[in-house]
């Protein structure tokens, strides 16, 4: 078969992210009946980041898959109506898409009906024809956006009767017939590029089309047959001018594939704070096994690097978000976290446990674990062990009373400590050991010294 395609269109994780935030924007939908063809990669695929990006904005998906062969869909239209789900999205052929309308249409269904790119075709239309029925697809290019290029392909539709035949029987022009023009034409110029293009351009290109692999960059040389002084020379001003970035000694990927990744992070990062506007953010870890499947740890952290370094995300405590991103409260929580707050600054430096403390709250687990750790994030709630948390105006009344006792005294022992701060010999420690780690104080035996932050 051939080694290389060429393909001009959106990719699934961008499409179904779209068609999830306007499900939610635009029909107010709470619930989504989504169905797929069993086995089959591109609806299954799109129904996996529309169910991942709904959820994500706090949806609910109800899920199935039909057999090949199937032609009757009542049953999974009935379902869906029975759920109470407010849209019903089927990226599947045209072919099932068409029975899928019909049926619809005789059972009265008024739910809206989402659908990809594969539904933007004139089956779509003609079945959808004189039906009471609304039906919304992704489209790659809409006839009247390039009237020269609408005149140009309807001439070469009409030039022959097997073309307007294989179009459906008129000369509308589809988002597919534009795209398979890119695709040509973008295939040939990189034809052109590869056999006349300069050493390089060459070298880009390549680079280019193997990041997705994350194909060694020696191998790129071998399968170039340049010399390993030329080609070093030609990275170099590669990596010089940004076009080419080095991820380690191995592994240099193109520019277009940072800035790719970067717009990715921005869309799920997006939407998970839309969702979830106290959390922190996603864990490094998650955006990677979201977005970077076929790397390791390593290099996945790595590429994750670059991506921040343009400056569009942040990663901060091992958490990705957005660059200006802060958890807030709205509503409900921000009196959670009001509550919670005003019981750890009454509690001083003597608090009940953690445990204790977010189970009076009297809220869902999740939902109080949610404010605390948003206000641990803020620095409003110091975190001194699992089950000891304090408030931050306690914590530097704390430090400003060491620094009294040190400007009189070189050490201080827990006995001394206990007594200053006016607490019990547990939460001294607890103390002591927070301001160990933090730089305050420095243990020496049994007794402690100024840190490098007390000094």
């Amino acid at each position: 078969g051939n080694t290389h395609y060429f393909r001009i269109c959106f990719l699934d994780p961008f499409q179904g992210t779209v068609l999830a935030n306007y499900a939610k924007e635009n029909f107010e939908a709470s619930k989504a009946y989504c169905l797929a063809k069993l086995g089959d990669d591109y609806s299954g695929g799109l129904v996996h980041y529309f169910t991942q990006a709904f959820e994500a904005l706090g949806g609910t998906v109800v899920s199935e898959e039909f057999q090949e062969g199937n032609s009757d869909f009542t049953s999974y239209i009935t379902k869906a109506k029975n759920e109470g789900c407010d849209v019903f999205f089927a990226p599947v052929s045209t072919e099932a898409a068409a029975l899928i309308i019909e049926q619809a249409s005789s059972q009265g269904r008024d739910m809206p009906i989402r659908a990809g790119d594969t539904w933007d075709s004139n089956v779509i239309l003609n079945a959808a024809k004189g039906k009471d029925v609304s039906v919304y697809v992704t489209t790659f290019y809409q006839e009247g956006g390039d009237p020269e290029f609408d005149a140009g392909v309807k001439a070469w539709i009409n030039s022959d009767s097997t073309n307007l035949a294989n179009n459906g029987g008129d000369d509308t022009v589809a988002a597919v017939t534009a795209m398979g023009y890119d695709a040509y034409f973008t295939a040939l110029e990189a034809i052109k590029a590869r056999e006349t293009g300069t050493l390089r351009k060459r070298i880009a290109l390549s680079i280019k089309e193997h990041s997705k692999s994350f194909m060694p960059i020696d191998e790129i040389r071998k399968r170039l047959a340049v010399t390993e002084e030329e080609f070093g020379k030609k990275i170099e001003n590669l990596v010089k001018y940004n076009e080419i970035i080095k991820i380690n000694p191995k592994i240099y990927l193109h520019k277009d594939y940072i800035a790719d990744m970067d717009k990715k992070c921005v869309e799920l990062l997006s939407a998970h704070h839309k969702a979830f506007p106290l959390q922190s953010g996603i864990k490094r870890e998650e955006v990677a096994s979201k977005l970077i499947r076929n790397a390791d740890t390593a290099l996945a952290n790595a590429i994750l690097q670059k991506v921040t370094e343009l400056g569009n995300v942040k990663l901060e405590n091992g958490y990705m978000s957005l660059k200006d991103f802060t958890p807030k409260a709205e509503g409900g929580n921000a009196a959670l976290m009001s509550k919670l707050e005003k019981i750890y600054r009454d509690a001083g430096l003597s608090p009940d446990a953690t445990d204790t403390v977010l189970a009076s709250l009297k809220v869902k687990p999740n939902e109080a674990k949610e404010v605390y750790n948003a206000l641990v994030k803020a620095g409003t709630l110091i975190r001194l062990d699992p089950q000891i948390t304090v408030h931050k105006d306690s914590y530097e009344k704390a430090i400003e009373a060491l620094r009294q006792h040190f400007s009189s005294e070189n050490t201080v022992t827990l006995a001394q400590f206990r007594d200053i701060i006016g607490t019990s010999r547990k939460y001294a420690v607890a103390v002591l050991e927070h301001f160990d780690n933090a730089g305050y104080t420095k243990k020496t035996g049994d007794y402690r010294v100024k840190g490098i932050k007390m000094s």
